[in-house]
């Protein structure tokens, strides 16, 4: 596949398909040694976040900031306790993961 067609591919996919190919090519591990459950797009994307210290979209975050995103999206997938949970266990063992000297995400030219 050429790069116009990998670009022109890009645009079409939906958001989660996106957040999903770029965990896979950031080699992502989904909900770190914890079950997935229903949380998988969640994991993913909160993987992105850590591995490139910005949104999909290019936009810069702090750590904080990526695991409420984080838990915001466990909790509109439901459950009441398990969203808090994860996401206390990423606040308390996630440091390591969080690379502060990452390199900036440049993400594609959505035009």
């Amino acid at each position: 596949m050429s790069k116009p067609e990998q670009v022109s591919n890009a645009r079409t996919m939906s958001y989660w398909d996106r957040i999903k190919a770029y965990a896979w090519a950031l080699k992502g591990d989904g909900c770190s040694k914890v079950p997935d459950f229903w949380y998988r797009c969640c994991c993913d994307e909160h993987d992105v976040h850590y591995r490139t210290g910005a949104t999909l979209d290019g936009r810069r975050l702090t750590r904080r900031e990526a695991d409420k995103m984080f838990l915001k999206c466990m909790k509109e997938r439901g459950g009441i306790l398990l969203p808090y949970l994860y996401y206390f266990g990423v606040r308390l063992f996630g440091e390591n993961a969080w690379d502060h000297d990452k390199a900036y995400f440049d993400p594609p030219d959505k035009t």
